[in-house]
């Protein structure tokens, strides 16, 4: 859970010093047609993926953030970090599936 505040504090951080606004400049072409979403989301998904679902809420109740996200966007904001919640840890228990001695990164 320690994690997951981190991470919501992070994203907090990260629309204090304007690093939200330049990223939903950058990523709102790709965002918008994929998740009909701001490009602000993005920090949502990475939160997300690095820790757990509850990050999300963090970055939901900042109104700094959220006003780049229209009002029927709040609720699909929480539903996309569901769906990238606890990735990171999904992502690294999979890589260590490989095969005895064998790597998905590294081929000798």
């Amino acid at each position: 859970m320690a994690i997951a505040v981190l991470a919501g504090a992070f994203g907090a951080l990260l629309t204090e010093f304007g690093v939200v606004a330049l990223i939903n400049k950058i990523l709102s072409p790709l965002m918008k047609p994929l998740y009909d979403m701001p490009g602000a989301a993005s920090i949502g998904v990475i939160t997300t993926y690095l820790s757990d679902n509850p990050a999300i809420i963090t970055l939901a109740k900042d109104k700094g953030f959220t006003r780049y996200f229209k009002k029927y966007q709040i609720p699909a904001l929480t539903n996309l970090g569901t769906a990238f919640g606890m990735g990171l840890i999904v992502t690294t228990f999979m890589i260590a599936q490989a095969p005895k001695g064998e790597s998905f990164f590294y081929q000798h």
